[in-house]
């Protein structure tokens, strides 16, 4: 008896062994050129740079802070180069710097070619607050070997503070949207603990740099929660900010302010939670746009259930679909998104697990068809050493950090994060 069929058997159970190992071993950890102790990391772009009508494609660049033998702090960064990040380059160093777990730098493409923008936060009166800071930003254009100072944002009251800068990177005007003491108010209440922010009143605002050197601010919002990331993306080319409201009652909800040609819409909600918190729960949200789709996602206690959320606009961020809940019952928050060639979300998070610690999670939402299965990155510590978890995209891989002793990476591609089932035929 002849045993042909043998053979393409052979050959079906070694595609499917060697499937199933794709499978098990889908997440490639990159090892990172941060230093032992780094941490106030940021990967960007969570959005590509908007430049002469088109968006580019450029490598996502993975900044850190590197705490210094003689005392004090740098900021330093790297390129993803394939399998691989580049050789580190240096911003800037001080010893006056205001290092914080949730308050981070950031370096990012200033929407082409060479031009990089990057920040980092510097104590306030001249280094001797120990709790007040504001925001320095710096500009290159030659890839990060040389920057020269652009801006800076310090508060009168030396203790109080302006940071969680988010940059949006459209030519030849980039900006940054970030937080600021509002008009007329000062930081209250006795002294932060170390890592903490004073609850002073905090405005949401906008400068445009402009190409003849001015800078130009905007306020947004007069009224937002005080501590939460800030995040920005552009929809049919356009910035939106996208952050952690304050309103009448401490509802501290997720808005979006747009620009819409003219000037900047009024904030507008992305979804009503009503969680009502008395401070600020230094959780904020992430969002993701590719022309007029946008997906939001952001942490939320509303009712005393916490959750990971994420939301859907396709109308470049005027309205927004009910939201989809991403968790899996457990979630420490800090969540990122980033949207595929196919419309899906794929939202990061961390998520708390029984008995201590934490991992983070990625797990793709479709629109019309409800989450998939949950992919875990890296199991980390579930307190603030782990800093907020990152998510960007290269091309058909996710590129994803965290912390854990020290500032680390990991690449997944796109296709490993399963789908979502079907909706039911009706």
């Amino acid at each position: 008896m002849r045993l042909t069929w043998l053979v393409p058997l052979a050959g079906l159970l070694m595609a499917a062994l060697v499937a199933g190992r794709a499978q098990e071993r889908p997440v490639q950890i990159l090892e990172t050129p941060a230093g032992p102790g780094s941490g106030m990391y940021a990967l960007t772009p969570q959005h590509r740079p908007y430049r002469d009508g088109r968006f580019t494609e450029p490598e996502p660049i993975l900044s850190w802070i590197d705490p210094l033998a003689e005392g004090g702090h740098a900021l330093r960064f790297a390129t993803l180069q394939g399998d691989r990040w580049s050789e580190p380059r240096e911003v800037a160093r001080g010893t006056n710097w205001f290092a914080n777990w949730a308050d981070h730098p950031s370096v990012v493409w200033a929407g082409g070619g060479d031009d990089m923008l990057a920040h980092w936060l510097v104590r306030s009166g001249n280094g001797t607050s120990r709790y007040g800071y504001g925001v320095r930003i710096a500009r290159s254009t030659d890839g990060g070997r040389q920057w020269t100072p652009l801006f800076s944002a310090e508060p009168e009251d030396t203790q109080d503070y302006a940071g969680f800068v988010a940059f949006s990177t459209v030519a030849p005007a980039p900006g940054a949207a970030y937080l600021a003491p509002a008009a007329g108010t000062v930081a209250h209440g006795s002294p932060a603990p170390e890592g903490h922010h004073a609850e002073g009143r905090k405005a949401l605002v906008y400068t445009h740099f402009m190409p003849n050197g001015r800078a130009v601010t905007d306020v947004l919002d007069p009224d937002t929660c005080s501590c939460c990331n800030v995040a920005t993306a552009f929809a049919g080319g356009r910035p939106v900010v996208v952050y952690r409201d304050h309103t009448p009652g401490d509802v501290r909800d997720i808005s979006i302010v747009r620009w819409n040609g003219p000037g900047w819409t009024a904030p507008t909600p992305v979804h009503a939670d009503g969680w009502v918190i008395p401070g600020c729960p230094t959780n904020g949200p992430a969002v993701s746009a590719d022309d007029d789709r946008v997906a939001v996602a952001w942490f939320t206690a509303a009712g005393g259930t916490p959750h990971v959320r994420v939301a859907f606009s396709a109308d470049g961020g005027a309205s927004f679909g009910p939201p989809t809940d991403v968790d899996d019952g457990a979630p420490i928050g800090w969540a990122g998104v980033v949207l595929t060639d196919e419309g899906d979300a794929i939202v990061s998070w961390l998520e708390g697990r029984p008995g201590g610690g934490a991992q983070v999670r990625v797990r793709r939402v479709r629109e019309k068809g409800g989450p998939g299965a949950p992919l875990v990155v890296a199991a980390t510590k579930s307190g603030r050493a782990t800093g907020i978890p990152q998510i960007s995209r290269s091309g058909s891989r996710l590129i994803l950090a965290w912390r854990d002793e020290r500032v680390r990476s990991a690449v997944v591609p796109i296709t490993a994060v399963g789908l979502p089932a079907p909706l039911p035929a009706r």
